[in-house]
C-alpha cells in the first residue's frame, strides 16, 4: 500500500495539468466542503483507489462525536468505508474483488479540543479542518474486461457533491469529475 500512496500522491500533485485551472487550484490543494479527490491506479490485475475528502463530506462534522447521533453517523461511515464494495462497483465482467481497505476515520474519536479549537482572543472561532484518507486495493480476474466503475459515494454521503478523479492505467493518465448525476467512471482503454 505504501507504493500506492506514493503513486496516488504523484498523480494528485500532477493532476492540475489535466484539470481546469480553477478546479485544480481549488480542489486539489484545499480542504473543500462538498468536494473530494480520488486517484485510481490500474496495474495489470491490481487496482488501487485512494480517496481524500474533508471529514465534513463523510460525517457532517470534523470533530470527535459529541452526541449519540454523531457516534452512529461515524460508525455507519466507518462500516461503509471499510467494506468498499458499496462504494466501488466495477462492471461484472472484470470480476474485481476487494482485497484490502484502510481509512483514518477513527482518528476523529477521542480527540479533545486543543487550543486551536478554542475561541481566539478577537472573538472569532478557529475551526479545525480534518480530512479523510481511505485506500482500497482490488484484484480483477479479467482486467481486459474492466470498462467502468460506479462510485457509490454520493448514495451514502449526502454532503459530497463532486469527486475529482485522476486515473493512471496502461501508461495513460486521465481526469474526470463525478457528481450525484454522473457517478460512473469509464475505464475503457485501461
Amino acid at each position: 500500500m505504501k507504493s500506492f500512496n506514493l503513486i496516488g500522491t504523484c498523480i494528485l500533485s500532477t493532476a492540475s495539468i489535466l484539470l481546469p485551472a480553477s478546479a485544480s487550484a481549488q480542489s486539489l490543494d484545499a480542504h473543500v466542503h462538498g468536494e473530494a479527490n480520488m486517484a485510481i491506479v490500474i496495474d495489470g490485475k491490481h487496482l488501487s483507489a485512494s480517496l481524500m475528502s474533508a471529514m465534513y463530506n463523510i460525517t457532517g462534522f470534523e470533530h470527535a462525536p459529541e452526541t449519540e447521533e454523531q457516534r452512529e453517523v461515524l460508525q455507519t461511515a466507518k462500516s461503509l468505508l471499510e467494506d468498499g464494495t458499496q462504494l466501488f462497483q466495477f462492471n461484472s465482467a472484470a470480476e474485481c474483488v476487494l482485497t484490502s481497505s484502510h481509512h483514518n476515520l477513527s482518528s476523529t474519536e477521542g480527540r479533545h479540543d486543543t487550543d486551536e479549537d478554542k475561541p481566539e482572543t478577537d472573538g472569532e472561532h478557529h475551526h479545525s479542518h480534518r480530512d479523510l484518507e481511505a485506500d482500497y486495493e482490488f484484484t480483477c480476474k479479467k482486467p481486459s474486461k474492466l470498462s467502468s466503475v460506479r462510485v457509490g459515494l454520493f448514495d451514502h454521503f449526502k454532503n459530497l457533491q463532486k469527486v475529482n478523479v485522476v486515473t493512471l492505467a496502461g501508461g495513460q493518465q486521465s481526469a474526470a469529475e463525478l457528481t450525484p448525476k454522473r457517478e460512473t467512471l469509464s475505464l475503457s482503454g485501461s
